[in-house]
């Protein structure tokens, strides 16, 4: 699995054998083993072995014993899936905007229309019934487009990402105010981490604006 034999690791030091690996998490969690005489767990990227590998670290009274297993294959297979399910929900998106979202503001004006022309009190009311569940349901669905399309900003720096996720619900929130500050020390690529933290906050801006009844976010 190192590309080593097994006489030309014994005595030596792994992180001088393997400098590139310093400071990796493999490399932490090993430390940490060592220095706390507790058991770890990690998994890490080798970029000596250009493999995945899970690794549990054991100290004892003689030293520290390290099992790694690669799990290349699955790491693979999982970011094979993950582009397969990010290329869905694009399509997902795609078609939601392009089909029923614009049915929906077909509708609204089709219904808009008929009240202008409309001498019916009763009728106009239950038209106005109408046009607002279909508003609703625009708005709805709106949004599943906006929270699909968190996946398209993952390259993007994280500050970026929370700003587009604002000024969406800015779009969507009549009533309220949305600000957002950004604290100095925030960490810019976060990648498919900051993808998920992106959704938290969604969801959270999602609550606070048909739930809470804020007028300040």
């Amino acid at each position: 699995m190192w590309g080593r034999t097994r006489e030309e690791l014994l005595g030596e030091n792994l992180w001088e054998v393997f400098p590139q690996e310093v400071d990796s998490e493999s490399y932490r969690q090993i430390r940490r083993a060592m220095e706390e005489g507790v058991t770890t767990e990690f998994e890490a990227y080798l970029p000596a072995l250009d493999a995945w590998v899970a690794g549990r670290a054991y100290p004892s009274r003689e030293g520290l014993s390290v099992y790694f297993r690669d799990m290349t294959e699955r790491k693979r297979a999982e970011e094979s899936l993950r582009r397969v399910t990010e290329a869905e929900r694009k399509r997902i998106a795609r078609d939601l905007h392009d089909g029923p979202l614009q049915d929906f503001s077909y509708t609204a004006a089709a219904i808009g229309m008929i009240m202008l022309r409309s001498e019916d009190t009763d009728l106009d009311e239950r038209l106005q019934a109408a046009l607002d569940a279909v508003r609703r349901g625009a708005q709805g669905l709106r949004e599943v487009v906006n929270d699909l399309r968190i996946e398209d900003e993952q390259d993007r720096p994280f500050t970026e990402m929370v700003e587009s996720v604002v000024r969406r619900n800015r779009t969507m929130a009549r009533n309220a105010q949305i600000s957002l500050e950004v604290g100095e020390k925030v960490p810019a690529p976060l990648g498919e981490t900051g993808t998920q933290v992106s959704r938290i906050i969604q969801e959270a801006l999602t609550n606070a604006r048909r739930h809470s009844g804020a007028k300040r976010i």
